[in-house]
């Protein structure tokens, strides 16, 4: 044969043998006929050989295909586990950020407590200086509140009502509040005083407060004590207006 022979079309064509069933040509039947018994079996025995062979061949090949899906098996199920346990890795990493962020926020608000705490006490200093009356007192209480933020044996009853920042913080505002209400008293007094002593004498207080101090020969605000003499002036309105209402409400009755 010189050219190459064609299969028949098993897989394109299912019933292709049954609409062409297989004959022998002539010309082969007369080479099988003319055969003796011996060239028969020999050629029968070659044929079966080599059908054998690619039996052989096929079943190997199944072994090895069947192997390759054992290992590739394997290797999925070591997948799922890796997947898993990554998923599970990645869960704690986001519990352990959320931790972090938790912390983060906790050392911010310490931060800010103990910023807030030392403008409190530059606060009570700027105060101390001005009013030396008070001044042993406010550090007795200063020394009591410090104290109170160190632990430490044996504390004494009475500090151990101030277990936290927040409180010490309160308290110095109340201390520094007081120290303002009776520095204002006493502004107020002596301006009271002075007019009684000179009554044929006009002052005029335009401009002055108790706050302000002469620099340059010129009556200013400190930029520290600007928002304080706002609120209190804003207090003074309040007072004025709360006090008209009720005069006004007495008239009418």
């Amino acid at each position: 044969m010189e050219k190459p022979f064609p299969l028949p079309r098993c897989f394109g064509s299912r019933d292709f043998l049954e609409k062409n069933p297989p004959m022998v040509a002539a010309v082969e039947k007369s080479l099988i006929l003319d055969m003796g018994p011996a060239a028969r079996q020999e050629e029968l025995t070659q044929d079966l050989t080599a059908m054998m062979r690619v039996m052989e061949t096929v079943m190997v090949l199944n072994d090895e295909q069947g192997s390759s899906n054992r290992e590739m098996a394997k290797l999925r199920t070591r997948n799922e586990k890796l997947e898993a346990r990554a998923l599970k890795l990645e869960g704690e990493l986001t519990d352990l950020r959320g931790k972090q962020e938790n912390f983060a926020a906790r050392v911010k608000e310490l931060r800010e407590t103990q910023e807030a705490l030392a403008k409190a006490k530059n606060d009570l200093e700027d105060q101390k200086a001005s009013h030396a009356e008070e001044k042993k007192s406010l550090e007795e209480e200063l020394g009591k509140l410090q104290s109170a933020i160190a632990p430490a044996e044996g504390e004494p009853e009475s500090v151990q009502g101030l277990s936290t920042r927040a409180q010490l913080v309160e308290r110095i505002q109340q201390l520094g509040e007081g120290v303002f209400k009776a520095a204002q008293h006493s502004w107020e007094n002596v301006l009271t005083q002075v007019k009684i002593v000179n009554p044929g004498l006009e002052f005029s207080t335009e401009g002055m407060g108790m706050l302000r101090k002469v620099v340059d020969g010129q009556i200013v605000i400190p930029e520290q004590y600007r928002q304080m003499e706002a609120d209190e002036e804003e207090e003074d309105e309040q007072e004025e207006e709360d006090n008209g209402e009720e005069v006004h409400g007495e008239s009418d009755g």
